[in-house]
């Protein structure tokens, strides 16, 4: 019950995405979505004091500890969003337009897409893509399982604190360097692609390649929201930006529903063989790529 109604919290996701860059200049928007992607990376440094009071406190007492600072932050968050948030001119103009509204927007919106062979291919890999942010949480059972990597849940507890710095690093030196579409699909490709093989050949208990792994893991997920979600908004930019809020939802839904199965899927096929996923995520990333 406690997932579906956090699930729920979904819907509000490609609304606010669409919102930040809003009436922003293509040229910034990769800006936006970066600090974004940094911001994540730093949070997730707080990742050893829930281990922490986990480990002081106990599984149940612990959980509900830290259950009610995530609603401490929620509510924060969305308290500074009621005050500072503005509808911005093109909203106002989406508004006014009854061709971008309610289901008939959907529908024009449709239409934006397959016209464009562009914002089509770069949905599709949006979907794909998916299949790997739905299996993520199998990382983390990984590192700790017999067949896996087999560490200690201490030493995996510090893994996603340690990898988040070493990723921020490679995301403020590596991506500012990179200043083509081409250099960030291959910079992408060869670090996702490194760091699954390094993470499937990993001998069991072996620290260091994990830690190497973990934090190209990370340096994807930063890079790839951020390039992503650029390169498809600036495309709707260039096709019809009335339709920018409509295709980002349509972008979240498709991929929630063609991803359904997925983790039902990649928990079979971990029991399995703990490897089995994380070889057809690889093969399932190089061909959305």
């Amino acid at each position: 019950m406690a997932y579906i109604i956090e699930s729920c919290t979904l819907t509000i996701y490609s609304m606010w995405e669409c919102l930040l860059v809003e009436d922003i200049r293509h040229e910034f928007r990769s800006l936006i979505y970066g600090s974004i992607s940094a911001m994540w990376t730093i949070g997730s440094l707080t990742t050893p004091i829930a281990g922490y009071i986990i480990g002081f406190y106990g599984l149940n007492i612990g959980c509900r500890i830290i259950f009610l600072l995530a609603l401490c932050a929620l509510v924060s968050a969305f308290i500074v969003r009621q005050i500072y948030l503005q509808e911005p001119e093109l909203g106002r103009r989406v508004m006014s337009d009854r061709s971008f509204s309610s289901i008939k927007g959907y529908l024009n919106s449709l239409s934006v897409v397959r016209r464009s062979r562009i914002i089509l291919a770069l949905l599709i890999i949006i979907i794909i893509a998916g299949f790997y942010n739905s299996s993520y949480a199998y990382f983390s059972l990984y590192l700790v399982h017999e067949d896996g990597i087999g560490l200690s849940e201490d030493v995996a507890s510090l893994i996603p604190s340690v990898s988040s710095i070493i990723s921020l690093i490679f995301s403020l030196t590596v991506v500012s360097r990179l200043k083509s579409r081409d250099s960030y699909l291959k910079t992408l490709i060869l670090g996702y692609g490194l760091a699954l093989l390094i993470l499937i050949n990993s001998q069991k208990g072996f620290l260091p390649t994990t830690l190497l792994a973990a934090a190209l893991l990370g340096f994807y997920s930063t890079v790839a929201f951020s390039v992503s979600r650029t390169f498809l908004s600036n495309q709707i930019d260039t096709a019809d930006s009335r339709a920018r809020a409509k295709i980002l939802s349509i972008s979240i839904t498709l991929s929630s529903l063609i991803n359904l199965p997925t983790p039902t899927l990649v928990g079979y096929l971990f029991s399995l063989n703990p490897r089995t996923p994380f070889i057809i995520i690889l093969a399932n990333f190089l061909t959305s790529m």
